[in-house]
Order: C-alpha cells, then sequence, then structure tokens
C-alpha cells in the first residue's frame, strides 16, 4: 500500500497532535488553576506558599487574601509556558510551566492590602492598576512610601493644629483692637486741666496694660493667621506701640 506523505497530510498530523497536546495541557492548567482557587478560598497558606513563587515573600498577617470563583476560570495562553487566568470576580493570576511543575508567578487582585494604603500610593503615584498584587505589597512596604505616609502624616497634625489656632485669632484679635480703640477714645476725652499726663492716672495705666497683654496673647497666634488678619494686626501694633513710645507725654 502506497502512504500518503504530502505536505498536507504531514501538516494535518503535526496540528492534530499540538491540538492533543494543548487540549492535554489547558485541562492539568485547569486543574492547577481550581486547586490554588480552592487554596485561596479555604485560605490554607500552606498551599498557597507551595504553589507561589518562592519569590513572592508576603507577611500573610499584613495582606487580605480575596475569594477565587473556580467555576467561572478562563485560560489564556501567553506564551508556550505561560497563562493568563481570569476569574468573572476580577481576580487574575499567572501560571507558568517550569520544567516537571507548574508555578504561580503573579496574581491580581487576589492578595490585597490595606485599601488606605493603596489608595494613598495611588495618590502619590507609586502604584498603578497594571501591576500585579506583590509588586504592590512591595511597594507599600518600602522605605519610600513609609516615608511619604510620615510627610502626609505629619501635614495633617500641622493643618489640624493650624485650624485649631485660626479659630481663636478673631476673638483675640478683636479683643486687641477694641483695647486700641478704647485707648483712643480715652485720650481724647480726657480732661487735660485736672490731669496732663493720662497715663499716669490709674484708668490709663489699666487701659495700656490690657492692651499688652491683649497683644501679647494675640501674638502667640501670628504665625496662623491669614493675610488680612495680619495686616489688622500690624495696624494694631502700630497704634499700640506709637501710645506705648508717647505715655510720658500724652
Amino acid at each position: 500500500m502506497k502512504r500518503n506523505n504530502s505536505p498536507l497530510c504531514t501538516f494535518l498530523c503535526i496540528t492534530l497532535v499540538s491540538l492533543i497536546f494543548i487540549s492535554c495541557d489547558n485541562k492539568e492548567i485547569k486543574e492547577y488553576a481550581k486547586s490554588f482557587a480552592f487554596a485561596v478560598n479555604a485560605e490554607d497558606l500552606d498551599k498557597i506558599k507551595a504553589m507561589i513563587d518562592p519569590t513572592c515573600q508576603y507577611n500573610w498577617k499584613n495582606v487580605e487574601i480575596r475569594d477565587i470563583d473556580p467555576d467561572s476560570i478562563i485560560i489564556k495562553q501567553q506564551s508556550a509556558s505561560t497563562y493568563f487566568i481570569e476569574s468573572v470576580d476580577s481576580t487574575k493570576f499567572v501560571i507558568s510551566k517550569e520544567s516537571n511543575r507548574y508555578v504561580i508567578k503573579s496574581t491580581y487582585n487576589v492578595i490585597n492590602v490595606d485599601n488606605h494604603q493603596k489608595s494613598f500610593a495611588q495618590l502619590k503615584g507609586l502604584i498603578n492598576e497594571n501591576m500585579n498584587d506583590y509588586t504592590i505589597y512591595q511597594t507599600i512596604n518600602s522605605e519610600l512610601f513609609f516615608r511619604l505616609l510620615e510627610e502626609q502624616r505629619t501635614l495633617a497634625k500641622e493643618n489640624a493644629i493650624f485650624i485649631s489656632n485660626q479659630k481663636k485669632i478673631p476673638s483675640l484679635l478683636e479683643d486687641y483692637e477694641k483695647s486700641i480703640s478704647t485707648i483712643d477714645t480715652l485720650v481724647k476725652e480726657n480732661d487735660y486741666s485736672i490731669s496732663p499726663n493720662f497715663f499716669i492716672t490709674t484708668l490709663g495705666t489699666k487701659v495700656l496694660m490690657y492692651a499688652n497683654i491683649s497683644r501679647k496673647q494675640v501674638a502667640k497666634y501670628e504665625k496662623y493667621m491669614t493675610d488680612e488678619q495680619r495686616s489688622r494686626y500690624v495696624n494694631a501694633n502700630k497704634r499700640f506701640q506709637y501710645y506705648m513710645d508717647n505715655r510720658d507725654s500724652i
């Protein structure tokens, strides 16, 4: 019997064999993917550690493990030895075929870090949605992240102090301005035929002393003043200083 050794026949044979191997591979990959999903859902850390790339050194106490729906797993081959696994619950992971075993090379939205820290890292541009879980984990545990976080906390404290002190300024500044206005009025109304020097009188001494105390109180918060408040404070100081410099002659 004559064999058919045509190129077409050879191609079809190779294609058929390839499809058989791909089908077997896909079956093994799906079983491995489901096995990983079951381990994740059970939070079986020993099995997760055995399946995941050993270079992914998590502190498992500081992460949250998200469930994977094993029944909705979809396999997408990226290369001859790499498979991208997707699930309808938005979890993803990559399986790599290495010599005689499979390894979970990376995960996406499976092993999550603190949401507040993640949001802060995104705000600072340190991470993005395309990064895998371990890259995000490493970033959030980096010296740069902790430095930026400490700077943010310091800034938040300073802002809280600023706001708290800002609330005290209006009444203190108004009191200081009123004390100067009181001096203005009393100086004008003083009967100089009786008391040629207003500030040697008991009343003159008291109002000047009160204005000085009021000035010292508001001066404590000068660095927290707005431009408008600082302008008022400077004007009040000029008027107060005028009376201090001329108290022996008024």
